[in-house]
Protein backbone atom coordinates (compact mmCIF):
# COMPACT_ATOMS: atom_id res chain seq x y z
CA UNK A 1 0.00 0.00 0.00
CA UNK A 2 1.34 3.43 -0.95
CA UNK A 3 1.47 5.88 1.94
CA UNK A 4 -0.13 9.21 1.10
CA UNK A 5 1.78 12.45 1.75
CA UNK A 6 1.24 14.15 5.10
CA UNK A 7 0.56 17.89 5.08
CA UNK A 8 1.44 19.76 8.29
CA UNK A 9 -0.02 23.21 8.98
CA UNK A 10 2.23 24.97 11.50
CA UNK A 11 2.87 28.41 12.96
CA UNK A 12 4.58 29.37 16.22
CA UNK A 13 4.22 26.39 18.57
CA UNK A 14 7.45 24.36 18.48
CA UNK A 15 6.50 22.30 21.55
CA UNK A 16 3.24 20.94 20.16
CA UNK A 17 4.73 20.60 16.66
CA UNK A 18 7.56 18.49 18.11
CA UNK A 19 5.02 16.11 19.67
CA UNK A 20 3.24 15.72 16.33
CA UNK A 21 6.55 14.92 14.64
CA UNK A 22 7.47 12.42 17.36
CA UNK A 23 4.21 10.58 16.70
CA UNK A 24 4.78 10.61 12.94
CA UNK A 25 8.26 9.09 13.37
CA UNK A 26 6.60 5.78 14.16
CA UNK A 27 4.44 5.86 11.02
CA UNK A 28 7.37 7.20 8.92
CA UNK A 29 5.44 8.70 6.01
CA UNK A 30 7.83 9.02 3.05
CA UNK A 31 6.77 12.58 2.19
CA UNK A 32 5.97 15.66 4.28
CA UNK A 33 4.45 18.86 2.96
CA UNK A 34 4.90 21.69 5.48
CA UNK A 35 2.92 24.94 5.35
CA UNK A 36 3.91 27.65 7.84
CA UNK A 37 2.47 31.08 8.55
CA UNK A 38 4.77 34.04 9.16
CA UNK A 39 5.29 35.95 12.42
CA UNK A 40 2.91 38.69 13.54
CA UNK A 41 4.59 42.09 13.79
CA UNK A 42 2.78 42.95 17.03
CA UNK A 43 3.99 39.80 18.81
CA UNK A 44 7.73 40.13 19.58
CA UNK A 45 8.21 36.41 20.35
CA UNK A 46 6.69 35.23 17.08
CA UNK A 47 9.82 35.49 14.95
CA UNK A 48 11.83 33.29 17.30
CA UNK A 49 9.01 30.78 17.80
CA UNK A 50 8.29 30.55 14.08
CA UNK A 51 11.98 29.94 13.37
CA UNK A 52 12.15 27.22 16.05
CA UNK A 53 9.07 25.54 14.59
CA UNK A 54 10.42 25.59 11.03
CA UNK A 55 13.81 24.30 12.13
CA UNK A 56 12.18 21.06 13.31
CA UNK A 57 11.77 20.06 9.67
CA UNK A 58 15.47 20.33 8.87
CA UNK A 59 15.68 16.80 10.25
CA UNK A 60 12.26 15.27 11.03
CA UNK A 61 13.88 12.15 12.51
CA UNK A 62 13.31 9.59 9.74
CA UNK A 63 14.21 9.45 6.03
CA UNK A 64 11.57 11.40 4.15
CA UNK A 65 11.17 14.01 1.45
CA UNK A 66 10.24 17.40 2.96
CA UNK A 67 8.68 20.11 0.78
CA UNK A 68 7.99 23.46 2.43
CA UNK A 69 5.80 26.47 1.73
CA UNK A 70 6.78 29.08 4.32
CA UNK A 71 5.21 32.54 4.35
CA UNK A 72 7.44 35.50 5.17
CA UNK A 73 4.44 37.52 6.41
CA UNK A 74 1.54 36.67 8.65
CA UNK A 75 -1.53 35.72 6.65
CA UNK A 76 -3.71 34.68 9.57
CA UNK A 77 -5.37 31.36 10.29
CA UNK A 78 -7.98 31.61 7.55
CA UNK A 79 -5.84 32.67 4.61
CA UNK A 80 -2.75 30.64 5.55
CA UNK A 81 -4.72 27.40 5.82
CA UNK A 82 -6.67 28.08 2.62
CA UNK A 83 -3.59 29.08 0.62
CA UNK A 84 -1.62 26.16 2.06
CA UNK A 85 -4.29 23.62 1.18
CA UNK A 86 -4.63 25.16 -2.30
CA UNK A 87 -0.87 24.79 -2.72
CA UNK A 88 -0.90 21.16 -1.58
CA UNK A 89 -3.82 20.04 -3.73
CA UNK A 90 -2.41 21.78 -6.78
CA UNK A 91 0.50 19.32 -6.58
CA UNK A 92 -1.07 16.22 -4.99
CA UNK A 93 -4.25 14.28 -5.74
CA UNK A 94 -4.65 13.39 -2.04
CA UNK A 95 -3.16 14.26 1.35
CA UNK A 96 -3.38 13.53 5.07
CA UNK A 97 -3.63 16.81 7.00
CA UNK A 98 -2.46 17.56 10.54
CA UNK A 99 -2.24 20.86 12.36
CA UNK A 100 0.53 21.60 14.83
CA UNK A 101 -1.52 20.50 17.85
CA UNK A 102 -3.09 17.29 16.53
CA UNK A 103 -1.14 14.22 17.66
CA UNK A 104 -1.89 11.05 15.68
CA UNK A 105 -1.71 7.42 16.67
CA UNK A 106 0.81 5.55 14.44
CA UNK A 107 -2.09 3.71 12.76
CA UNK A 108 -3.71 6.99 11.64
CA UNK A 109 -1.50 7.36 8.55
CA UNK A 110 -2.01 3.82 7.19
CA UNK A 111 -5.74 4.04 8.00
CA UNK A 112 -6.11 7.22 5.97
CA UNK A 113 -3.89 5.94 3.18
CA UNK A 114 -5.99 2.82 2.70
CA UNK A 115 -9.27 4.74 2.63
CA UNK A 116 -7.86 7.45 0.35
CA UNK A 117 -7.12 4.73 -2.17
CA UNK A 118 -10.37 2.80 -1.69
CA UNK A 119 -12.63 5.86 -2.07
CA UNK A 120 -10.49 7.92 -4.46
CA UNK A 121 -13.27 8.18 -7.07
CA UNK A 122 -16.29 8.04 -4.78
CA UNK A 123 -17.90 11.49 -4.76
CA UNK A 124 -20.11 10.47 -1.84
CA UNK A 125 -17.07 10.71 0.45
CA UNK A 126 -15.93 14.24 1.29
CA UNK A 127 -13.13 13.38 3.73
CA UNK A 128 -11.71 10.97 6.30
CA UNK A 129 -11.16 12.09 9.87
CA UNK A 130 -9.04 10.80 12.73
CA UNK A 131 -11.14 11.71 15.76
CA UNK A 132 -13.81 9.54 17.30
CA UNK A 133 -15.75 11.21 20.14
CA UNK A 134 -17.86 8.19 21.12
CA UNK A 135 -15.57 7.45 24.07
CA UNK A 136 -15.10 3.77 23.35
CA UNK A 137 -18.67 3.00 22.30
CA UNK A 138 -18.97 0.92 19.12
CA UNK A 139 -22.18 0.49 17.17
CA UNK A 140 -20.89 -2.15 14.75
CA UNK A 141 -17.90 -4.42 14.12
CA UNK A 142 -16.76 -2.32 11.16
CA UNK A 143 -13.50 -0.38 11.30
CA UNK A 144 -15.19 2.91 10.43
CA UNK A 145 -18.57 4.48 9.72
CA UNK A 146 -19.98 7.37 7.71
CA UNK A 147 -20.97 10.66 9.38
CA UNK A 148 -22.12 14.18 8.57
CA UNK A 149 -19.65 15.65 11.04
CA UNK A 150 -16.43 16.84 9.37
CA UNK A 151 -14.02 17.36 12.26
CA UNK A 152 -10.55 18.50 11.12
CA UNK A 153 -8.39 17.47 14.10
CA UNK A 154 -6.45 15.19 11.78
CA UNK A 155 -8.11 14.43 8.46
CA UNK A 156 -7.54 13.44 4.85
CA UNK A 157 -9.11 14.20 1.49
CA UNK A 158 -8.58 14.39 -2.24
CA UNK A 159 -8.01 17.21 -4.72
CA UNK A 160 -11.32 16.15 -6.30
CA UNK A 161 -13.12 17.11 -3.05
CA UNK A 162 -11.05 20.23 -2.32
CA UNK A 163 -12.03 21.73 -5.69
CA UNK A 164 -15.53 22.28 -4.24
CA UNK A 165 -14.14 24.50 -1.47
CA UNK A 166 -15.29 28.14 -1.49
CA UNK A 167 -13.67 30.29 1.16
CA UNK A 168 -16.26 33.05 0.62
CA UNK A 169 -19.26 30.71 1.09
CA UNK A 170 -21.03 32.46 -1.77
CA UNK A 171 -24.01 30.09 -1.66
CA UNK A 172 -24.63 30.65 2.05
CA UNK A 173 -27.14 33.55 1.75
CA UNK A 174 -29.29 31.43 -0.57
CA UNK A 175 -29.14 28.41 1.74
CA UNK A 176 -29.45 30.48 4.93
CA UNK A 177 -32.78 31.95 3.89
CA UNK A 178 -34.61 28.65 3.60
CA UNK A 179 -35.00 25.58 5.79
CA UNK A 180 -32.08 23.68 4.28
CA UNK A 181 -30.17 23.12 7.53
CA UNK A 182 -33.30 22.08 9.37
CA UNK A 183 -34.04 19.48 6.70
CA UNK A 184 -30.44 18.28 6.35
CA UNK A 185 -29.57 17.87 10.04
CA UNK A 186 -31.43 15.51 12.36
CA UNK A 187 -32.33 18.05 15.06
CA UNK A 188 -33.17 21.75 15.37
CA UNK A 189 -30.34 22.10 17.89
CA UNK A 190 -27.74 20.95 15.36
CA UNK A 191 -29.17 23.35 12.78
CA UNK A 192 -29.00 26.20 15.30
CA UNK A 193 -25.32 25.63 16.00
CA UNK A 194 -24.42 25.19 12.33
CA UNK A 195 -26.37 28.28 11.31
CA UNK A 196 -24.57 30.40 13.90
CA UNK A 197 -21.04 29.42 12.88
CA UNK A 198 -21.77 29.53 9.14
CA UNK A 199 -23.10 33.07 9.51
CA UNK A 200 -20.18 34.23 11.67
CA UNK A 201 -17.73 32.80 9.14
CA UNK A 202 -19.54 34.25 6.12
CA UNK A 203 -19.70 37.69 7.76
CA UNK A 204 -15.96 37.63 8.50
CA UNK A 205 -16.38 37.81 12.26
CA UNK A 206 -14.69 34.42 12.66
CA UNK A 207 -11.19 33.97 11.23
CA UNK A 208 -11.80 30.38 10.17
CA UNK A 209 -11.39 28.20 7.12
CA UNK A 210 -12.98 24.92 8.26
CA UNK A 211 -16.65 25.89 8.43
CA UNK A 212 -16.45 26.60 4.69
CA UNK A 213 -15.13 23.06 4.25
CA UNK A 214 -18.05 21.58 6.18
CA UNK A 215 -20.45 23.73 4.15
CA UNK A 216 -18.94 22.50 0.87
CA UNK A 217 -19.45 18.89 1.90
CA UNK A 218 -22.99 19.38 3.14
CA UNK A 219 -24.01 21.16 -0.06
CA UNK A 220 -23.12 17.98 -1.95
CA UNK A 221 -24.54 15.62 0.68
CA UNK A 222 -21.05 14.11 0.87
CA UNK A 223 -19.96 12.29 4.02
CA UNK A 224 -17.02 11.89 6.36
CA UNK A 225 -15.52 8.50 7.25
CA UNK A 226 -14.88 8.12 10.99
CA UNK A 227 -12.60 5.46 12.55
CA UNK A 228 -14.13 3.13 15.11
CA UNK A 229 -11.37 4.11 17.55
CA UNK A 230 -9.90 7.52 18.28
CA UNK A 231 -6.75 8.03 16.20
CA UNK A 232 -5.99 11.73 16.88
CA UNK A 233 -5.90 13.82 20.05
CA UNK A 234 -5.85 17.61 20.21
CA UNK A 235 -3.23 18.94 22.63
CA UNK A 236 -3.62 22.58 21.62
CA UNK A 237 -6.17 23.85 24.11
CA UNK A 238 -4.81 26.88 25.94
CA UNK A 239 -4.21 30.60 25.88
CA UNK A 240 -2.04 30.49 22.74
CA UNK A 241 -4.66 28.64 20.69
CA UNK A 242 -6.64 30.39 17.97
CA UNK A 243 -10.06 28.77 18.47
CA UNK A 244 -9.72 26.26 21.33
CA UNK A 245 -8.65 28.25 24.38
CA UNK A 246 -11.01 26.42 26.71
CA UNK A 247 -11.78 22.77 26.19
CA UNK A 248 -15.26 21.35 26.35
CA UNK A 249 -15.18 18.51 28.91
CA UNK A 250 -13.78 15.35 27.41
CA UNK A 251 -12.45 16.91 24.17
CA UNK A 252 -8.90 17.79 25.18
CA UNK A 253 -6.29 15.02 25.21
CA UNK A 254 -8.69 12.34 24.03
CA UNK A 255 -7.06 8.92 24.60
CA UNK A 256 -5.51 7.39 21.49
CA UNK A 257 -6.38 3.84 20.49
CA UNK A 258 -4.94 1.75 17.64
CA UNK A 259 -7.11 0.56 14.80
CA UNK A 260 -6.72 -3.08 13.77
CA UNK A 261 -5.67 -4.23 10.31
CA UNK A 262 -6.90 -5.59 8.01
CA UNK A 263 -9.72 -3.09 8.08
CA UNK A 264 -13.32 -4.28 8.16
CA UNK A 265 -15.09 -2.16 5.54
CA UNK A 266 -18.79 -1.32 5.92
CA UNK A 267 -21.15 -2.47 3.19
CA UNK A 268 -22.05 1.11 2.24
CA UNK A 269 -21.28 4.73 3.12
CA UNK A 270 -24.73 5.85 4.20
CA UNK A 271 -24.68 8.11 7.27
CA UNK A 272 -24.84 6.17 10.52
CA UNK A 273 -27.64 8.16 12.13
CA UNK A 274 -27.31 6.43 15.50
CA UNK A 275 -23.58 7.24 15.70
CA UNK A 276 -24.16 10.87 14.73
CA UNK A 277 -26.86 11.31 17.36
CA UNK A 278 -24.70 9.68 20.02
CA UNK A 279 -21.74 11.90 19.15
CA UNK A 280 -23.95 14.97 19.35
CA UNK A 281 -25.37 13.97 22.73
CA UNK A 282 -21.92 13.29 24.15
CA UNK A 283 -20.35 16.51 22.87
CA UNK A 284 -23.19 19.03 23.28
CA UNK A 285 -25.70 17.73 25.81
CA UNK A 286 -26.92 21.21 26.81
CA UNK A 287 -27.87 22.43 23.35
CA UNK A 288 -30.97 20.28 23.10
CA UNK A 289 -32.69 22.55 25.62
CA UNK A 290 -31.35 26.07 25.09
CA UNK A 291 -28.67 28.33 23.61
CA UNK A 292 -26.18 28.04 26.47
CA UNK A 293 -23.65 25.87 24.65
CA UNK A 294 -23.67 28.18 21.62
CA UNK A 295 -23.11 31.19 23.85
CA UNK A 296 -20.21 29.45 25.58
CA UNK A 297 -18.58 28.42 22.31
CA UNK A 298 -19.03 31.91 20.91
CA UNK A 299 -17.48 33.52 23.98
CA UNK A 300 -14.54 31.14 23.79
CA UNK A 301 -13.84 32.40 20.27
CA UNK A 302 -14.27 36.07 21.17
CA UNK A 303 -17.63 36.30 19.39
CA UNK A 304 -21.02 37.56 20.45
CA UNK A 305 -23.99 35.22 20.34
CA UNK A 306 -26.62 36.63 17.99
CA UNK A 307 -29.97 34.89 18.53
CA UNK A 308 -31.21 36.55 15.32
CA UNK A 309 -29.46 33.85 13.21
CA UNK A 310 -32.71 32.15 12.26
CA UNK A 311 -34.07 30.64 9.09
CA UNK A 312 -36.54 32.71 7.13
CA UNK A 313 -39.93 31.16 6.49
CA UNK A 314 -40.10 29.86 2.94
Amino acid sequence: MTTSPVLLLVFNRPATTRRVLEALRVARPPRLLVVADGPRSEHPDDERLCEETRALFDDPGWPCEVTTEFSSVNLGCRMRCISGLDWAFAREDRAIVLEDDCVPHPTFVPFCSELLERYRDDERVHMIRGTNFLRGRRLSRDSYYSSRFCNIWGWATWARAWRHYDGEMRRWPQMRDNAWLESYLPSPAMAKLARYFFEETYAGRLDAWDYQWVFAGWLRNAHCLVPATNLVTNIGFGIDATHTRDAEPGLDDLPLQPIAFPLRHPRDVHVNEAADRLEWELMFPALAAEDSIVQRLAARMGLRWRPSHKASKS
